[in-house]
């Protein structure tokens, strides 16, 4: 299907990752450069997994976008 064509590995694989982001964003205060140094490593772990392009970047906007509402919450 197309949805595997662009996201070879499943959304399952990357969730450790993304628990490990959002639990490090719960015991640490992120300014501006700290989320932008977790979501550059975040893509890097993803790109590392073997990810397509497309997908680490929808990934990382997401991560971002949800830290950032729970640093506001």
């Amino acid at each position: 299907t197309a949805t595997t064509e662009i996201y070879p590995l499943s959304l399952h694989d990357a969730l450790p990752i993304f628990g490990r982001a959002v639990e490090f964003r719960r015991q640490h205060k992120l300014g501006v450069y700290k989320k932008a140094r977790l979501g550059n490593t975040f893509r890097w772990e993803l790109q590392d997994m073997g990810y397509s392009d497309k997908f680490v970047e929808l990934a990382t906007e997401g991560l971002i976008v949800y830290i950032t509402r729970k640093a506001d919450a």
